[in-house]
């Protein structure tokens, strides 16, 4: 069976939290934050995702935006977003069993208005763009951050991003709401926001 949706969020909440513990026990307290080993927390949820993958289905690290395009079945012609061009690449993407994209994820590890707007915009122009033509298959990205301390005010920026947006053809929400834990004297929680079309 094909992984689901709630599987995905789960495995990004666990991951981010197994990175974590990971870390703060081979570095002796250390923080992600700390040393900025993003990888880590790409390689923990992963990790949770291939376990839950059928066995025609799939996942590749950093691939770029455009190939990521091409694979969902839409045309790459025309004008790319400005979001999209270069050599943006998204963290994790997941692919079912005709080898076609599914989910989208981007990985960071520490939350910022400006890492999460950036990261948010190209998940909302590959979305947007695959969900809009015929074929495409990519219908869902996430935002999932490790986040240390005082906690931002996300939900105020995830409804200003979805103002901002002016189509209206993809939203963003929160995907769930874990528990935060202790590290030393702060405390650390996962973040996973969902992009995804309107008619996904």
């Amino acid at each position: 069976m094909a992984i689901k949706r709630d599987e995905v969020v789960a495995a990004i909440h666990a991951g981010i939290r197994s990175a974590s513990d990971t870390y703060r026990g081979w570095s002796l307290g250390w923080t992600l934050a700390q040393s900025g080993v993003e990888p880590l927390i790409v390689v923990e949820i992963c990790r949770r995702l291939a376990r839950k993958l059928a066995k025609a289905e799939s996942l590749l690290l950093e691939v770029p935006y455009p190939t990521l395009i091409e694979w969902s079945g839409v045309s790459t012609v025309g004008r790319k977003p400005g979001t999209l061009k270069g050599l943006q690449r998204a963290d994790i993407v997941l692919f079912n069993g005709k080898g076609r994209p599914t989910y989208a994820i981007e990985v960071k590890r520490g939350l910022t208005h400006a890492g999460m707007v950036q990261d948010l915009g190209r998940l909302r122009d590959a979305v947007a763009k695959c969900s809009n033509q015929k074929g495409g298959t990519l219908k869902r990205g996430f935002f999932a951050a490790y986040h240390e301390g005082r906690v931002a005010n996300v939900e105020r920026w995830v409804e200003d991003f979805n103002q901002a947006d002016s189509g209206g053809k993809v939203s963003v929400t929160a995907a769930g709401k874990e528990k935060p834990w202790r590290v030393g004297d702060s405390r650390a929680r996962s973040i996973a926001l969902e992009i995804k079309a309107a008619k996904a």
